[in-house]
């Protein structure tokens, strides 16, 4: 989260202060920069950044054609992208996020033999595993978006947008009983994550449970 990737961001700037090999710094301090939402220095400070070796290219191509997604710029994001891939072919995050495009401009098909693929080579992928759900998800598929959910958190069992996804999913399906399952299994290690207080709220209210319901968290529902 935004608290962890500042304090990944100071330590980092100490190894880059220390002579750390660029290479070893770089990508993961623009990753860092990028989930505190600094964008437009992200860009700036690394656009020009080649280091020639291929793991730490592809790391860094692919925060940038994050960072230029974030700011609607498509062209640059495709291109920061391929050379991404072009430098590891096999990068995951890349590869994910090349499934992501894939899905944007509604190949939902070629999106879920991304993912596929990176699952074959990768099958403790989190990430992937929710993606996938969330694109069988939007093609009607809920059954199957499900069982991806359960595999993201199969995986990884702290992967806290897995479990909000599944929770959510369980909800709108009615299965009331299993989403307080796994509401409680959530609260073990993020119960303070506002959106696990807000999907305890929504159900206690589908649940009709009303004394444990706080209105507010409906302000802006």
């Amino acid at each position: 989260d935004e608290g962890n990737a500042a304090g990944a961001e100071i330590e980092l700037r100490k190894a880059l202060a220390a002579k750390f090999p660029d290479a070893q710094v770089l990508p993961e301090l623009a990753n860092a920069m990028l989930l505190q939402g600094q964008t437009k220095k992200v860009i700036d400070d690394f656009g020009q950044a080649r280091f020639g070796a291929p793991a730490a290219d592809a790391s860094l191509q692919t925060t940038l054609a994050a960072a230029y997604g974030i700011l609607g710029m498509a062209d640059q994001t495709d291109a920061a992208l391929a050379a991404a891939l072009q430098a590891k072919p096999d990068h995951s995050p890349a590869l994910i996020l090349h499934a992501r495009r894939k899905a944007a401009a509604r190949d939902v098909d070629g999106a879920l033999q991304t993912l596929d693929e990176v699952i074959a080579k990768e099958a403790g992928n989190a990430e992937a595993f929710k993606l996938k759900g969330d694109l069988l998800l939007a093609r009607g598929t809920s059954d199957e978006a499900l069982a991806a959910y359960r595999k993201s958190i199969e995986v990884q069992p702290r992967f806290v947008a897995g479990h909000i996804a599944l929770l959510t999913q369980l909800m709108k399906q009615g299965q009331l009983d299993e989403a307080d399952k796994q509401l409680q299994e959530l609260k073990r290690f993020a119960g303070g994550n506002p959106q696990t207080r807000y999907l305890g709220a929504q159900l206690a209210y589908l649940k009709k449970d009303f004394s444990v319901v706080n209105p507010r968290y409906f302000e802006f529902a």
